[in-house]
C-alpha cells in the first residue's frame, strides 16, 4: 500500500512588491507593509494589502476572524478588513485582507495581527505592525534675538518684537520681522492671510 501525506501551510506577504512576513516577527518593515509609515492624526491611509498563501498540499482554512491586538492607548488605530475567502486552495492558492491605519494620537502606534488557521505553521500566525501619527505644530517668534511668542498672549515685550517702541506720528519704523516655525512632524499649511485686528 502507499499513501501520500498532505497538509495545508500558511505564508503571509505584504508591501507594494509583496515580501514575506515571518510568523511571529516583531520587526516591522516598509518593504513588507508591516510599517505603514507616517499618517496625519485623524486621517487614514489607503488600506495596506496583505496576502495569505497556502503553500501546502491540502486546503487551508482560516478558523476565525483575523484580529489585531494593541496596547490600550492604541486601541482603534488599526482596522482589519476580513478576507472574502476563508478556505484557500492548496499549491499556491491565495486570499487577501487589508489593514487601515487611522492614528488617534501623535507618535508610534503598534499592533499585532493574529491569523487563526488549520495549517502546519504555529497557530495563530502573528506579526507586528506599526504606524506613526504625525501632525503639524505652529510656533511664532520675533525680536532682534528671536524669542517665542506664546499663543494668545496679551502681554507685549520688546524682546520678542511685540512691543515696537516709540515712533513719531506719521513716520514708520523698519518692519518688525516675525518667524513662523513648524515644530511638528507633518507639513504646516497657512490656510488664509495673516491679518491684524484692532
Amino acid at each position: 500500500v502507499q499513501g501520500n501525506g498532505i497538509a495545508p501551510a500558511i505564508d503571509v506577504s505584504g508591501g507594494s512588491t509583496p515580501s514575506a512576513i515571518v510568523n511571529g516577527v516583531t520587526t516591522t518593515l516598509t518593504t513588507n507593509g508591516t510599517d505603514l509609515g507616517g499618517v496625519l492624526v485623524g486621517t487614514s491611509i489607503t488600506s495596506q494589502l496583505f496576502t495569505i498563501t497556502n503553500s501546502g498540499t491540502a486546503p487551508l482554512n482560516l478558523t476565525g476572524l483575523i484580529v489585531r491586538t494593541t496596547p490600550g492607548a492604541n486601541l482603534g488605530d488599526f482596522v482589519v478588513n476580513q478576507p472574502s475567502v476563508t478556505s484557500i486552495a492548496p499549491n499556491g492558492g491565495t486570499t487577501t485582507f487589508t489593514v487601515t491605519f487611522t492614528p488617534g494620537a501623535i507618535g508610534p502606534r503598534t499592533a499585532t495581527i493574529s491569523i487563526p488557521h488549520d495549517g502546519s505553521n504555529p497557530n495563530p500566525y502573528t506579526f507586528a505592525i506599526v504606524g506613526n501619527g504625525i501632525a503639524p505644530a505652529i510656533d511664532v517668534s520675533g525680536g532682534s534675538t528671536p524669542s517665542a511668542i506664546v499663543n494668545g498672549a496679551t502681554t507685549i515685550s520688546t524682546t520678542n518684537g511685540t512691543d515696537l517702541g516709540d515712533v513719531f506720528v506719521g513716520t514708520s519704523i523698519t518692519s518688525q520681522l516675525f518667524t513662523i516655525t513648524n515644530s511638528g512632524t507633518a507639513p504646516l499649511n497657512l490656510t488664509g492671510l495673516i491679518v491684524r485686528t484692532t
